[in-house]
């Protein structure tokens, strides 16, 4: 019998020997901890962050958590706010409701004074369970609702609002060893913005020190996006992360710094961003640099 090592191995690999390729989607929630990691947290991820890149790590924490996030690029390019709220305290069952409201820029129009800007309300809800030691299976339904205007008046053939689930494995050894796998927009949806997409990482952690490598694909691009983070904890207190990632289908790359100061009971974590373009730019994605902002409370352990 397959035990639970070869079987997430196999499947780890299949994803990645078959599947289409993945770029970064205008739809993603990134808060700061997966800024400042460079986004490479699909085999580690736990917690609130896990609602977003792999619902399973909800089921391998075991805290109750609330957390407000909040993104901005400062140049009325992009402008993000997430409240979550996720339940993995002692429970055979957990799971996670998370809101987010994001304000974009879609395009710059040959009319110097014109621009066309989008606005997101994303509702993700979750549910994880553990299926043996370390090992861990969810699921994220959600509903994104987009608009879309050109000097504020409506664009309706631009807005939707569309339904549709992620699914994900994790599983973590007990020598700090982690696989993450992801599906996401597993609906037969039409929008191109919402891509059908895979995703997946290796990693290795411990209490003091996190290493991950992810690659990214989509059903829309057919290339890859490749990212890589670390992180260190510093005196059981104060974290420093950085990462980078890089693109194939936009051709962009970009560097990330992350810093944490964490508490039993709360933690709040600053994430930065600097994009270094060297091909074409991604529409809705010209902006240089990002900063992130995330406080998050546990009042149960």
């Amino acid at each position: 019998m397959f035990g639970p090592v070869r079987v997430l191995s196999l499947v780890f690999l299949g994803v990645f020997s078959a599947a289409p390729a993945l770029a970064q989607t205008p739809y993603n929630v990134e808060g700061a901890r997966l800024l400042g990691f460079g986004d490479a947290q699909r085999a580690l991820v736990n917690g609130n962050d896990a609602l977003y890149t792999n619902p399973a790590g909800i089921a391998l924490a075991n805290w109750y958590s609330v957390e407000l996030g909040w993104l901005d690029d400062f140049e009325e390019g992009e402008r993000r706010f997430n409240a979550s709220i996720v339940d993995s305290h002692e429970k055979r069952l957990t799971g996670g409701v998370g809101y987010t409201y994001r304000r974009f820029r879609v395009q710059d129009l040959p009319d110097p004074q014109t621009e066309e800007r989008g606005v997101a309300h994303r509702v993700d809800v979750s549910m994880a369970s553990r299926m043996a030691d370390g090992l861990a299976f969810g699921l994220t339904g959600r509903y994104l609702n987009v608009s879309h205007s050109i000097d504020d008046k409506d664009v309706p053939a631009a807005s939707f609002g569309v339904f549709t689930f992620d699914a994900g494995l994790q599983w973590r050894h007990p020598s700090g060893f982690a696989v993450g796998i992801a599906g996401y927009n597993l609906t037969a949806n039409t929008r191109p913005e919402i891509p059908l997409a895979v995703g997946g990482g290796i990693a290795y952690g411990s209490e003091m020190v996190q290493l991950e490598l992810d690659v990214r694909h989509d059903t829309r691009t057919a290339k890859p996006r490749f990212s890589m983070g670390a992180s260190l904890l510093l005196g059981g207190t104060f974290v420093i992360r950085g990462g980078g990632a890089y693109d194939l289908a936009t051709q962009t790359g970009g560097l990330s710094v992350g810093i944490g100061v964490i508490t039993p009971q709360f933690s709040a974590d600053l994430g930065f961003r600097q994009s270094v373009k060297s091909g074409v730019a991604a529409p809705g994605f010209d902006t240089e640099r990002i900063f992130a902002l995330a406080l998050r409370g546990v009042p149960f352990m």
